[in-house]
Parts: structure tokens; C-alpha cells; sequence
């Protein structure tokens, strides 16, 4: 059985739905939907909908903390929880993810959802109120810019962790009304005929559009609905399902409301302030190659430093030995980076690239003029190198960065890849539960218009969330929340034999308190190595200790004294990891009384 405890508004819920009856369709598991009235969206499943599934409107945890269960919490308010997390279904136990987001799992797909979303039916005093848009031909349009503390009374700061409020609260307070009367200006004056169904979350807006726009404005009495009460719910319903019968939608960002209806019927949905008012990017340098098979694409910008002393150099050495140099390699590097002549030969490409430029296009300049002059900006090397992953000159590129190194040759890159257009690396899972669930040291990507689309949709984000000096300035940073946002974009994570990450025993926590992070179950053979926890240990010896003894499963693992080793049985795994086991994908951890690790022993079979 497939457990999905939803939380948060009626657009999350729809989609952590969705998302979970989609991995039910393909597993055969049986759904059992958590769906509880509360101050995010306080109504019935079944005054909504008219589906006959299996729903509870009750909860008591007692029922799933059996060793029957694996448990998977996305909402990271809430100790232990982590977003992202893959929900693994080979297992005998039943499983539960409470959740306001799509589940991680390989067969949640843009299509498996809609086809999920296609097949539910409102309840008739609710249908009632679609029916009558059902001749006109219009663009939905979808406002939130509502006080998200005020919007919902009696919510409690606990609802979101910090960086999340900030980030609500900074989308929501930028998406102004003029942004949307600016675009609609722009569409009408290529059409004087368009309609526009508006949907909004405060009645001062709607009564603005109606002024600006008159009889072009469509929308619903909802009698100044501004709460999520039972009443309103019912007419939030009947406005997600307008929107997803317009021929194009025109949304807010961070709204999953915004995604499901763009997502319910394969709708474009553009978003404000990402895909409009539309900006051109400045970059000074392009690739002039275009569509060159497949490739490995490098970037590097270390101001002033000398090349050569970089992991970098090591790791482009271990790409040739292992391609005997018939891999394409290019490398993009700062006008101060100066490359020897002797290492020339490694590389198909050498891009130069004037890092100044960084803050020179709109997008940034944007940023920079709004933002809080108290707050120092720092513009990382993380934001140049996302700047330049779009201007790969390859058909399917592999983004590895500096500090990998190869162990063996990959199978086709396209292969790999399969139906998706993205695949990218997942973050080594700590103690703590702020970790990122994602890791941008390896991408394998394919050139196409959604996947550059993505990737300034990333930059956008960055520049407007991540850099702030109080912000942790990772490369990933951002990159969680672009994927949220581009419900057409084929994503998944990357098997981990591509970016075998192995932990350290000297990581700190967010308080600065030493923890352990949890190695990876390795499956056989490792390709890639990504070893900036250990670089003290020689690359080629983790690949000999990881890819030894293939026909077995097992383990790699650090000891208390930091030396690798390789665990085979279930007894090892007890007595040398205890509090040291991957939970992603074979392993899985479960908490008791918070403070007790157990690890169950999952087998790994070659095919």
C-alpha cells in the first residue's frame, strides 16, 4: 500500500495526489489518500470530488509506526523531514509520505499526473459554476500576491521553515498587478478581442483588473473569498478547473495552484517575473559549435589562481585514461585563468569568459537595484557556472565538476539519459535536515529549448534568492525550487554509480556540531567519483575499493579513524555504520524515540 498524506493548499494537495496515484498506477499498489480539513484548506476530499478512492479526512500516527512501514516526510518544518527524498516502492513493507509536493519516484511524470488529474470529477454544485465559460475561448490568468501570513488566519510560523517564509513572502510581494496588466496590454494589442478568466487571491484585485480591463475580465462571484474556508475552497475548485480549459495560462511563481492548472491539461503556463516582462540575456560568450554529439563540459573560474593546482586537472586526466581521449571535452574559463600550453591537447574547446559580465545583464541588474541595501550581495562562482551551462555546444552534455574523477567509460550518454531531459546528481543526506536534496556537481542533460529554458529559469532564481550574505552559497542553491517551477521539464535524479559521493566523518551541522553523513550503497561498476569530503584520499583507491567484488552487495564506508573500507553483510552494517547509512535509495533509516538508528539490509542484484 501507497500512503500520501497530503498537506498544504488545494493546489499542493492535487499535485502530492497526483503524483502518488501515478506511482499507484505503475506498482500496483493500493492508494490510500490522507486528505485533513485545516487552516490551509479546510473542506472535504469528498465535497470536492466525486471519485470513489480510498480517503481518510483522520489521521493517527500509531498506524504507520509499525516496522511495516517506511515512513518518507517531505515537509521540512518538521524535525527529521527531508524534500526529495526518492520514495523507493521495491520493498515488501507498506509506504507513507506525508507531503505537500510530488513525490520523487521514476514514474511521476508530466503525463502520468495529467492523466491522474484528467480523471477526477467535481462535485455537481461545483461543476455548475465551470459551465459557464465552456463556449468562450480565453487566456486564464492567475494572481497571487496576497500577505501570505495574513491570508490564512490563525496560521502558525512553523508552518514553513525560515528560508521558505522568506522566499513566499519575497515572490508574493514582487508579483505585482502591473507585471500581468503590462502583458495583457501586450496581448490585446495583437488581439482587441481576447478574453481573460481571472482568477485572484484578493478582491482588491480583482476590482483593479476590472478597471483596467472591463468587459475583457472574466471571473467568478466568489463573493470576496480571501480565506480557505469550506465555502471557498469550492470556488477555488471551480477556478483551477476555468484555468485549465484556457489555451494558455498566465501564472505566479512559486504557486502550486499555477502548476496544477498549467499541468492538468498540458497548458502553457507562463510565469510573472520569470517568463515575463521577457529579458535577453547578455552573456558575452557562446559556443559557436552546435549539436556536436555528446560531450563532457567543464567550468572553471578561479580568479588569479593558477590552473594546474586544481582537483580540476586530475580529473580531466581520469576522463582520458579511461576515454583513451575520445571523449569531446570543453572547458570554460575566467579572461584571468591561464591554461599552460602543455594541457591543451585535453581539450576539444577552450571558452574564455569575462565573469565581469555577470552582474551586467538585466536580470541582475534587476536584482541588484532592489535589493535591501543593508544586505551585502554576493555573486558566487555558483551563478557563473549556471550561467554557462546552457551554452553547451554538445546534443547531450555531461556537467561534472572539478573535483570527480573517472573510474570507468560511461554507456551512451543517450542511453543514460533515456526519455529524460535532465538528470542530476543527488546531495549526499546528512543528520540535520537542512540539506539540500539535490547536488549540481553532475548534470547529464540534453540541448533543447526546455532544458536552456530551465537552466536561465535557474539563474533567475539564484540571482533573486541566493545572494544575500546570509544565504549559504552553494551551486545548488535555487535549483529545487526552478524544478518546482518547470512542470514540463522531464527530470529525475542520477543513478549514483555516475556521481558516487562518499561521506565524511568530519561534517558539522547547521550549529556547527560534528555529525556523520551516510554513505551511498553502491551498485556496480562506479563510473564516477565525487570526492570533495575526502580529499585526502586518493581517488584511484575508492575506485578500486567501490568496484570490488561487483557480484556482491555492500557498502562504502569511512571508519571512526577515516579510513575507507567495504562492508558485505547485514552485521557490518550494524556494528560499522550504525548512524551511518544511506537513506535514499537501499537504505533506508528509521528513527526511534529519535535517537535510535536501525538499518535494513536490502540486497542489490546485478541484471
Amino acid at each position: 500500500m501507497l500512503v500520501v498524506h497530503v498537506q498544504h493548499g488545494l493546489g499542493s494537495r492535487l499535485r502530492a495526489m497526483a503524483s502518488g496515484i501515478a506511482i499507484s498506477n505503475r506498482t500496483g499498489r493500493h492508494f490510500r489518500l490522507i486528505w485533513q480539513p485545516d487552516e490551509h484548506c479546510n473542506v472535504r476530499f469528498q465535497e470536492l470530488f466525486s471519485n470513489e478512492i480510498d480517503v481518510w479526512d483522520e489521521f493517527e500516527s500509531r498506524k504507520i509506526s509499525g516496522a511495516n512501514f517506511e515512513r518518507y516526510n517531505y515537509m521540512e518544518s518538521e524535525t527529521g523531514a527531508v524534500n526529495g527524498q526518492i520514495i523507493e516502492t521495491n520493498t515488501m513493507n507498506h509506504v507513507y509520505v506525508k507531503t505537500a509536493y510530488k513525490l520523487n519516484h521514476p514514474e511521476v511524470k508530466p503525463k502520468n499526473m495529467r492523466q491522474v488529474l484528467s480523471e477526477l470529477r467535481l462535485q455537481p454544485h461545483i461543476a455548475t459554476m465551470v459551465d459557464f465559460l465552456s463556449k468562450k475561448s480565453f487566456i486564464g490568468v492567475h494572481i497571487r500576491n496576497a500577505d501570505p501570513r495574513k491570508e490564512i488566519p490563525g496560521i502558525s510560523d512553523d508552518a514553513y521553515v525560515d528560508r521558505e517564509w522568506k522566499r513566499l513572502e519575497s515572490w508574493r510581494q514582487s508579483t505585482y498587478i502591473s507585471i500581468f496588466e503590462d502583458e495583457i496590454n501586450r496581448i490585446l494589442e495583437k488581439n482587441p478581442q481576447q478574453y481573460f478568466f481571472l482568477s485572484a487571491d484578493s478582491e482588491k484585485t480583482i476590482n483593479a483588473m476590472k478597471n483596467l480591463f472591463k468587459d475583457r475580465i472574466l471571473y467568478l462571484d466568489s463573493h470576496a473569498c480571501n480565506n480557505r474556508s469550506r465555502q471557498c475552497m469550492f470556488f477555488a475548485a471551480a477556478d483551477l478547473w476555468i484555468l485549465s480549459n484556457a489555451s494558455e495560462i498566465l501564472g505566479s511563481p512559486y504557486s502550486a495552484f499555477s502548476e496544477v492548472v498549467g499541468l492538468f491539461r498540458n497548458r502553457t503556463t507562463r510565469y510573472a517575473r520569470i517568463h515575463f516582462p521577457y529579458t535577453e540575456s547578455d552573456h558575452e560568450t557562446t559556443p559557436q559549435l552546435s549539436g556536436q554529439g555528446d560531450g563532457v563540459l567543464y567550468i572553471d573560474y578561479h580568479l588569479n589562481n593558477n590552473w594546474k593546482e586544481h582537483n580540476l586537472l586530475e580529473s580531466i586526466k581520469s576522463l582520458h585514461r579511461v576515454y583513451k581521449g575520445e571523449m569531446p571535452i570543453v572547458i570554460f574559463l575566467d579572461d584571468d585563468t591561464h591554461l599552460n600550453k602543455s594541457y591543451q591537447h585535453l581539450f576539444r574547446h577552450i571558452y574564455h569568459v569575462n565573469i565581469l559580465q555577470t552582474t551586467r545583464d538585466e536580470n541582475a541588474k534587476n536584482i541588484v537595484s532592489n535589493s535591501n541595501k543593508k544586505k551585502k550581495l554576493i555573486i558566487s562562482d555558483g551563478l557563473r557556472k549556471i550561467q554557462q551551462l546552457s551554452n553547451s555546444p554538445f546534443e547531450i552534455t555531461l556537467y561534472v565538476d572539478g573535483d570527480t574523477w573517472f573510474c570507468g567509460v560511461l554507456t551512451n550518454l543517450s542511453k543514460i539519459l533515456g526519455d529524460h531531459d535532465i538528470l542530476i546528481s543527488q546531495g549526499v543526506h546528512y543528520k540535520s535536515k537542512t540539506k539540500s536534496a539535490w547536488n549540481s556537481g553532475v548534470i547529464l542533460y540534453r540541448n533543447s529549448p526546455i532544458v536552456i529554458k530551465f537552466f536561465k529559469l535557474w539563474e533567475k532564481l539564484y540571482l533573486q534568492e541566493c545572494t544575500s550574505s546570509e544565504i549559504d552559497q552553494m551551486n545548488s542553491c535555487g535549483l529545487s525550487s526552478a524544478l518546482e517551477l518547470s512542470t514540463m521539464l522531464r527530470y529525475s535524479s542520477l543513478d549514483a554509480v555516475y556521481s558516487f559521493r562518499l561521506g565524511s566523518e568530519n561534517q558539522t551541522d547547521s550549529d556547527g556540531k560534528p555529525e556523520k553523513s551516510r554513505s551511498q550503497l553502491v551498485s556496480w561498476p562506479v563510473r564516477i567519483i565525487h570526492t570533495s569530503n575526502l580529499p585526502s584520499h586518493k581517488p584511484a583507491e575508492i575506485c578500486r575499493l567501490a568496484n570490488e567484488k561487483p557480484l556482491r552487495p555492500r557498502i562504502l564506508g569511512v571508519t571512526s579513524s577515516n579510513e575507507l573500507t567495504m562492508y558485505y553483510k547485514k552485521d557490518d552494517c550494524h556494528q560499522g555504520t550504525k548512524n551511518n547509512c544511506y537513506t535514499n535509495v537501499f537504505w533506508k533509516k528509521r528513527l526511534l524515540n529519535k535517537n535510535i538508528t536501525e538499518c535494513d539490509w536490502r540486497c542489490w542484484h546485478n541484471s
